[in-house]
């Protein structure tokens, strides 16, 4: 299994089956646009090729992203695509690593996020199982009808799996649509209970 979402559902799909995170896109966020880069170049990019970024509020207001904090920190993969480590935030009196919910709270919170990158990245590699890409469009993360439709309507041989509100037709029979009208709403703003919901369709 290598599931890989554009936000904290991949993680809660490894976490409810009991199986060990096998690539380095667990607890992140991976915006709508850098998303669609990673599907369509995954069997190409480079993944030793990183540089440091940061989640600015510029991007965070393109993409409606209204859990923005300073000093998020990130990686731009082979010039292709952002990840940010959303769960890792800056703490400069944390002198090791603090939990505090879903946080990681430390003052050097981008070596976590790249040495958790490392791991898991020699991991996924070493198992060498395709793709399974996992789309919770949320609207937060920059999905609308027009980035949908891009990813819809692309070419990519591997699966893809999409939960969203809106009403998209799929070009190719490899990727799955499922229609879920309340996504954006409260009841179904966790990607826990989103993954609770459809664990079933999307593992199996």
């Amino acid at each position: 299994m290598n599931i890989i979402s554009n936000n904290c559902a991949g993680a809660e799909c490894y976490k409810l089956s009991n199986r060990e995170y096998n690539n380095p896109f667990m607890w992140t966020c991976i915006f709508a646009l850098d998303m669609i880069q990673l599907v369509f170049h995954y069997h190409n990019i480079r993944w030793d090729k990183l540089s440091p970024v940061v989640l600015t509020s510029q991007i965070a207001a393109t993409n409606h992203y209204n859990r923005y904090k300073e000093n998020i920190p990130g990686l731009t993969i082979d010039n292709t695509f952002n990840v940010y480590f959303t769960h890792y935030l800056y703490d400069p009196v944390a002198k090791h690593p603090t939990k505090k919910g879903v946080d990681i709270y430390y003052y050097k919170n981008y070596e976590i996020g790249v040495k958790k990158y490392y791991k898991r990245i020699s991991r996924m590699l070493m198992d060498n199982e395709p793709p399974h890409f996992l789309i919770v469009a949320y609207s937060r993360h920059g999905w609308n009808i027009n980035t949908l439709n891009q990813l819809v309507q692309g070419n990519c041989d591997d699966k893809i799996t999409i939960i969203t509100d809106e009403l998209v037709t799929a070009k190719h029979s490899n990727t799955t649509i499922i229609y879920d009208p309340q996504l954006n709403t409260p009841y179904l703003e966790s990607p826990r209970k989103v993954v609770e919901k459809y664990l079933t369709s999307i593992v199996c």
